[in-house]
């Protein structure tokens, strides 16, 4: 039994069906990730960056197993030392999440530039939201091996993006691969085309969580659809974008305000390493949206509070704007690189609100 990352809330143990007692063959969900992945062969190396208590690593790991291949699996992760393994052990496929990718990136700019992996073809990533600039920087440096995956410890669906298709549909997670994809209102009626709404999938065994119906029950719709507790929206071509988690989702003065707009606007500030940001209550709206960020190296963080401000000026309705800007060193993250925006409200920010 997988248990979830919690980040949203505590770790919840996943229940599927299990497989008949006298089953001797590939179990299907290997069989799934061999296929999407190509991870089928005896020439496969795969390195995991992240712990094997999650999910995906676990998943995958076991899927290379089973389809002949060789496992290297990293003690903890450590950009460097990643790199080295790349080349050493001729990886050729490996695993991440965006977070690992920008400290590959923060890497000297020598070791970036020797390095060489020939046999490395694939980098599948997910688990949380990679920025078009942060994919791009990536396929610059590595070229067009990136495969990025939508999916999640409940495993009800998939969908898949590969670099070629990334570059044409910038911030797109991809088209559906495993289940029926559906974007659904809150009363689980289909939206139209190009409307924002939850995430869902039908045609894949349902699971539930183990010990907590009333857990299960906010992931299940009426008439058997399931959900991650996402939401976003598919354009006229079966592109799904993501917007926001159902339970990040920030609600100021009866409006809906998805950090992860607000975090797309700042992130693209130069100077702006890292952001997050999270709802805060608030007497007279319900909630506001205070954002947290880790400034590049060397940054005159005077100059940068200016430039976010002018950037959520102009490209953020007034009540989207950030009621407060804190720079922090770090941003509270698992093991896995996923971000815990729980614990954003304990951070002691560098400097008075703005």
């Amino acid at each position: 039994m997988m248990y979830t990352s919690g980040t949203t809330g505590a770790p919840k143990g996943v229940i599927r069906p299990l497989l008949p007692p006298e089953w001797r063959g590939t179990p299907p969900f290997a069989a799934d990730l061999i296929t999407l992945f190509g991870i089928g062969g005896s020439d496969v190396r795969y390195l995991s960056t992240a712990p094997l208590y999650h999910a995906a690593p676990l998943r995958t790991a076991l899927a290379v197993t089973a389809g002949g291949g060789t496992v290297h699996v990293m003690d903890r992760f450590d950009a460097a030392t990643a790199l080295d393994l790349l080349e050493a052990e001729a990886i050729t496929h490996s695993q991440w999440v965006p977070a690992m990718f920008q400290r590959l990136l923060a890497l000297p700019d020598e070791r970036r530039q020797r390095f060489s992996a020939p046999a490395h073809r694939t980098a599948i990533h997910g688990a949380a939201p990679c920025t078009v600039a942060l994919k791009q920087a990536m396929i610059d440096w590595w070229g067009p091996i990136l495969l990025e995956y939508y999916s999640g410890s409940e495993g009800v669906g998939l969908t898949l993006i590969d670099s070629h298709e990334a570059l044409a549909h910038p911030g797109s997670v991809g088209r559906v691969r495993k289940g029926r994809l559906h974007i659904v209102d809150d009363d689980g009626r289909e939206k139209p085309i190009g409307e924002t709404g939850l995430v869902c999938f039908s045609g894949v065994a349902p699971f539930a969580y183990h010990r907590a119906p009333e857990k299960t029950a906010t992931r299940t719709l009426p008439g058997g659809l399931q959900t991650f507790g996402d939401l976003g929206h598919v354009d006229a071509d079966g592109w799904l974008f993501l917007t926001d988690r159902q339970d990040d989702m920030i609600i100021s003065g009866g409006v809906n305000v998805y950090p992860q707009e607000i975090e797309a606007v700042i992130g693209a500030v130069d100077g702006v390493w890292e952001c997050a940001v999270a709802g805060i209550d608030d007497a007279q709206f319900g909630e506001r949206p205070v954002a947290f960020v880790v400034p590049r190296r060397g940054a005159d963080t005077a100059a940068l509070r200016e430039a976010i401000q002018q950037a959520v000026d102009e490209q953020l309705g007034r009540i989207k704007r950030p009621d407060a800007l804190h720079f922090v060193d770090v941003l509270p993250r698992s093991p896995i690189g996923k971000l815990l925006r729980r614990h954003l409200h304990s951070l002691v920010s560098r400097d008075s609100p703005a």
